[in-house]
């Protein structure tokens, strides 16, 4: 569910349509195919994680103060974020491994998806999900 509301967090501020719950799954399953092929990798570290972060928000045209409001209002905080944050960075790390051993990652994606057996109670999507109202916009 953090990933949802997260994803919802996020789209918010950068001003983009937030995915939906089964999209958000999707994207989760195919981080764990992917951090699973490839050999472990250390954490980033809290600079890295935080220069990622300020980077967003440059992109986003949005303060500190916006995004952790934006959070709050679904009833998240900034270690939510750090944590979301980092697992990005990881997951980019791997895939990108996984890209400089010639591994199609698309193609290979669809062929591990084939091959996995995942299980998906989709009577947990239908949870609904109640987003606040936007009342922070980016800066200009």
């Amino acid at each position: 569910m953090e990933a949802v509301l997260l994803d919802w967090a996020m789209s918010h501020l950068a001003g983009v349509p937030a995915p939906s719950p089964e999209e958000t799954l999707e994207r989760l399953i195919n981080e764990m195919l992917v951090l699973r092929a490839a050999p472990p990798l250390p954490e980033p570290g809290p600079d890295e994680v935080e220069a990622q972060i300020e980077a967003l928000e440059t992109t986003w045209g949005v303060t500190e103060e916006q995004v952790a409001a934006t959070l709050g209002e679904v009833g998240l905080n900034r270690k939510s974020l750090e944590r979301s944050i980092a697992r990005l960075l990881r997951v980019q790390r791997a895939q990108a491994i996984l890209e400089s051993q010639g591994t199609p990652i698309q193609k290979w994606l669809a062929q591990e998806r084939a091959r996995a057996r995942v299980v998906i109670y989709r009577e947990q999507l239908r949870v609904r999900f109640r987003f606040p109202t936007p009342v922070i916009t980016p800066t200009p």
